[in-house]
């Protein structure tokens, strides 16, 4: 019988080369001290050669499972490709007083802050590499303006969404949607700031040049095509393009609620940015989307083993600083929002992984991209 553990490194390498999944990789390296060798340098060549621009990388999807104690840095994820959870300790916000940890994710990276501190990072659950923020200003209601904070309060924090990943490249933007501190839920706004990699403070954006008019409420918000896209509660689409500052201009793209159905069942239009007009989608083909507390993204399903294709996979949208009625019902009925809506046969299906859900205000469960090592 043949030994596979004492097999040369460049065969081994050469092996681990054509393997396209990170959890392969890790599966691959738990063999033996050769083969991790083996995989140490194959990640790198792939990241290189065959992950290139010119040939699309594979993706594997996480769902980050909620913690009974938001404290931990302990953190589990379920991988949809190999139905398995990774535990991973992770290097998260400065917290000194052992307070609870608010987690938001894009791709593939997670945005931390405790809750009795005023430090902000961003975190990959792999390679642990950390990028500590700017001191972030909200807007004081009483005061008309911005000011600094030395605890955040880490229920404001609505939204984190990355323009592009800051393992693959250096040139990336942050945008965050925050709920305004200290005002009742009545007439809470929320406000969004972007940060550029290398600037050194945020620049945050007012609605109509003010919070005077209504009240703000973004659903979410995601970058498309070098521009970041929000939509508010007013079904109103707002283009945000960033100058070579990294100042933020925004636009007016769309009303969709002049467009799109008045009820509750699941839709998908797709929207032209530069006319504002909404197509209806009745099938996604190959493509699979994931919303919630995350960024929402899309991945195809032929590249991205283990998810249904033409389906929306969700978790629960729970908004701390606007739901907290719904909290109470969660946490007193175990209710939790969270499946995969298939637009083939337009019902709702259950995640196959087995866990008694559990509700987290700060760190609810949440769909990871695949962080690039």
């Amino acid at each position: 019988m043949a030994d596979w553990g004492n097999i040369p490194n460049d065969i081994a390498t050469i092996i681990a080369e054509h393997l396209l999944f990170l959890e392969d990789f890790e599966a691959f390296g738990f063999v033996c001290s050769g083969w991790r060798t083996a995989a140490k340098q194959a990640k790198f060549r792939a990241n290189v050669d065959i992950f290139s621009p010119s040939s699309p990388k594979p993706k594997s999807v996480w769902l980050m499972l909620p913690e009974l104690d938001d404290t931990s840095n302990q953190r589990r994820f379920y991988s949809l490709y190999n139905r398995k959870v990774r535990t991973a300790n992770l290097p998260l916000s400065s917290n000194p007083n052992n307070s609870d940890i608010r987690l938001l994710s894009s791709h593939g990276w997670l945005l931390s802050v405790a809750e009795d501190s005023d430090n902000l990072c961003i975190v990959n659950p792999l390679s642990n590499a950390i990028i500590n923020l700017p001191k972030f200003r909200f807007w004081n209601h009483l005061l008309g303006g911005f000011s600094y904070y030395t605890c955040y309060g880490v229920t404001l924090f609505e939204k984190f969404i990355l323009s592009g990943n800051p393992s693959l490249s250096s040139d990336f933007t942050i945008a965050l949607v925050l709920a305004e501190p200290y005002a009742n839920l009545c007439c809470r706004h929320e406000i969004i700031s972007f940060w550029r990699n290398g600037n050194h403070q945020w620049e945050p954006l007012l609605e109509d040049g003010g919070l005077d008019d209504f009240v703000n409420f973004y659903n979410d918000i995601i970058f498309y095509k070098g521009n970041f896209y929000s939509v508010d509660d007013r079904g109103i689409i707002w283009c945000y393009e960033l100058d070579h500052s990294g100042c933020p201009h925004e636009r007016v793209v769309a009303d969709l609620k002049t467009q799109l159905p008045d009820d509750y069942s699941p839709y998908v239009f797709e929207l032209n940015v530069d006319n504002g007009e909404a197509k209806s989608v009745p099938n996604l083909g190959d493509v699979a989307i994931f919303v919630g507390c995350n960024s929402s993204f899309s991945a195809k399903a032929s590249s991205a083993h283990g998810i249904k294709h033409n389906s929306i996979y969700f978790t629960d949208d729970y908004r701390p600083a606007h739901d907290s009625g719904r909290r109470l019902k969660s946490k007193s009925r175990g209710f939790i929002e969270m499946g995969i809506f298939s637009l083939t046969d337009e019902n709702r299906h259950q995640l196959d992984f087995v866990e008694q859900p559990h509700f987290s205000e700060y760190a609810p469960y949440m769909w990871l991209e695949d962080p690039s090592l």
